[in-house]
């Protein structure tokens, strides 16, 4: 039933692009660092000790501080999994043995929990993050057993994993995780040790959600655990409730819109994509079928973006409700869309997965981070006045160490393979090799992706080999071309791949030539913020104006009807960007000098006769995830398609 195409590791993947080599360095030599220091100045470390009773203080921060540390520990480990840095793994042997010195002789491990509540272990598993904080530990033990081979972290795991597996389960406690993520631990932690019972407990916490039992014993006392707040089940759940919240409201494979929290919902639906193909299990494939059409088609940002106004719940609430200024569109969420779109597309082999997920990478994903590496958005509307700046952590840190083991791994998601079929999905100057029946093939892709639409492949078998070599066409290509050797080839697409069966020779050139126009893009009339304004997107990317640009609020231009696109890379721009050029108008009202100065001293005045002017603009926009690198100033993705004033008959643009 499934296609079940195979990743090819990251690994295995060599990275040497114009774009992403050097996003990847920076990761390296600037956020890693940044961050380590940051949570060892934030006490992050000292409450390992504190767990293990080398050190008597308070307990600081956050009762899921643990888990935002591990997400970056598993960024560590493959950061220097690639560059095999000293100074790296300096850092990771910082906490490995204070992580494994705080674990309790029955294997459970939680730095708040041991130290301030022991007694209430497992008591509040809706807002606790136990299970999230040791899914993230299984995540990371897995990546430290990859990067060093050392068995340290992995068997702490293992005895982690046993003592939730005999704790949870059919015919023990019914259970399921508020914060999904113990379920893609769990996955990865069978993957690396083949142990059947980590993967049929993952099911099991998947199978739990909308179980009745399960709400019946997790509901009780669920408030009661020491730093959650008792109100925190008035605010937001009142009228949306906290099942929903959770992506619990229903059985997983009844449900039929994506709600709750965002990140939540991806991760889940991330585990079960992966469930679905190893149990072949159709009934989930078709819910994640419906739900990811609910979600793509009425309830995403053309950035990628996920999670709408609803701030008390970061994530979703009603079709087509998506405010540009107000939009939470969490980095977090947007890094599990990756995982999400990523899975499906390697089960079921269909491009327009791939195509959501390259829009969410260089748009929704990338925003999330700044230019030199330092500085990071939680949140990523779509339109400010100036006052949304990246910070250099936050009091919940989960998106900056989510963003650095994410990008590491980019590599990861640009080919695939099943039997003699190779796909490529992400254009991404790199070198990987092939094995075929028994033959090793070297594939190189040269790119200036995403400024360029051209890319060249090189094919460099050890022996002429047959297989079929299968191009993403993206979604928004409206023309493409491709050469073999030279040639135009006839352009023959399925499910979005450009298909090339042939017997390949050493020194084999493929040469894909994707039209990368301007577009103006519209949205559905039934988004009320859009209405009467329009996006330009090129390529994979979506641009936005920003103020340091315009000598107006951008959010008072217009772009005119006619206006004629130019597309001009500027090197020292933003660290090198294409730009969009046209023209545009901004109207004001002119008022009379005697009318100005009581404007200090009143707040209402009678109307009068008033003169309205247009003023012509010039217009430039940058690429979305470069916006507030500069100085403070307005930004909008979504311009006035003619003034504002026009449908009140006061002008024409």
């Amino acid at each position: 039933m499934f296609k079940r195409v195979n990743k090819i590791p990251y690994d295995q993947v060599s990275i040497n692009d114009a774009f992403w080599s050097e996003r990847l360095a920076s990761m390296r030599e600037h956020t890693l660092p940044h961050l380590w220091d940051k949570f060892r100045e934030d006490g992050f470390f000292r409450n390992f000790d504190r767990a293990s009773g080398s050190l008597k203080s308070a307990y600081e921060g956050a009762i899921f501080n643990d888990g935002i540390f591990y997400t970056m520990l598993e960024g560590a480990c493959w950061i220097y999994k690639e560059c095999q840095s000293p100074d790296v793994l300096a850092l990771i042997d910082e906490v490995v043995d204070k992580i494994i010195a705080m674990q309790q002789p029955d294997g459970y491990l939680n730095s708040y929990i041991i130290t301030v509540a022991p007694e209430q272990r497992w008591s509040d598993l809706l807002f606790g993050h136990e299970l999230y904080t040791a899914g993230t530990f299984f995540e990371a033990s897995v990546a430290h057993f990859e990067a060093t081979g050392s068995e340290k972290l992995l068997t702490a795991a293992c005895r982690f994993a046993d003592l939730i597996d005999a704790t949870f389960g059919v015919d023990k406690r019914l259970v399921y995780e508020g914060h999904e993520e113990i379920e893609l631990g769990l996955i990865k932690l069978f993957e690396l040790t083949g142990e059947r019972r980590y993967k049929q407990l993952a099911e099991f916490f998947i199978e739990m959600r909308g179980n009745p039992e399960a709400e019946e014993q997790m509901y009780n006392g669920w408030s009661a655990l020491e730093g959650v707040p008792r109100e925190r089940g008035a605010l937001p759940f009142r009228e949306y409730g906290i099942a929903k919240y959770m992506q619990a409201h229903l059985p997983v494979k009844e449900q039929d819109t994506i709600e709750g929290h965002a990140v939540r919902a991806t991760y889940l639906y991330a585990a079960v994509t992966e469930i679905a193909g190893m149990n072949n299990d159709a009934e989930y494939a078709e819910a994640m079928h419906r739900l990811w059409s609910n979600m793509v088609n009425k309830r995403m940002y053309i950035t990628g973006g996920i999670g709408d106004n609803v701030w008390r719940w970061e994530g979703f609430s009603t079709d087509y409700n998506l405010p540009n200024d107000e939009a939470y569109c969490e980095t977090c969420a947007s890094i599990g869309l990756v995982f999400w779109s990523s899975r499906m597309n390697l089960l079921f082999a269909d491009a327009q997965y791939a195509d959501v997920l390259e829009r969410v990478l260089y748009n929704a994903l990338l925003a999330g981070i700044s230019l030199d590496g330092k500085a990071f958005f939680y949140t990523n509307p779509l339109e400010n006045e100036g006052s949304h700046l990246r910070q250099p952590t936050f009091s919940c840190a989960c998106c900056p160490p989510n963003l650095t083991r994410f990008i590491p791994k980019i590599g990861e998601y640009i080919y695939g393979l099943k039997d003699k079929e190779c796909y490529v999905n992400l254009y991404i100057g790199s070198e990987t090799k092939l094995n075929i029946e028994g033959t090793t093939i070297k594939l190189k892709q040269e790119t200036q992706y995403p400024w360029n639409g051209m890319t060249k492949l090189t094919i460099n078998p050890e022996a002429p080999t047959s297989f079929t070599l299968k191009l993403r066409i993206p979604s928004w290509c409206n023309q493409a071309e491709i050469r073999v050797n030279g040639d135009s080839i006839p352009l023959i697409t399925n499910i979005g791949y450009a298909k090339i069966d042939r017997q390949w020779q050493e020194g084999d050139i493929i040469e894909l030539l994707l039209e990368m126009k301007v577009k103006r893009v519209e949205s559905h009339p039934n988004v009320e913020s859009n209405r009467e304004k329009t996006a330009l997107v090129r390529g994979p990317l979506v641009y936005c104006l920003e103020g340091a640009d315009h000598d107006h609020d951008v959010r008072d231009l217009a772009l005119k009807r006619n206006s004629e696109f130019r597309v001009e890379h500027v090197s020292e721009l933003l660290g090198g960007v294409t730009v969009i050029k046209g023209s545009g108008s901004v109207i004001r009202k002119a008022e009379s000098a005697h009318r100005e100065h009581f404007w200090h001293t009143q707040l209402y005045a009678e109307t009068e006769s008033c003169e309205w002017q247009e003023e012509s603009v010039d217009i430039q926009a940058i690429p979305y995830y470069a916006w507030a690198n500069r100085e403070p100033g307005s930004m909008a993705v979504w311009i006035n398609d003619t003034p504002k004033w026009t449908k009140a008959g006061r002008t024409e643009s």
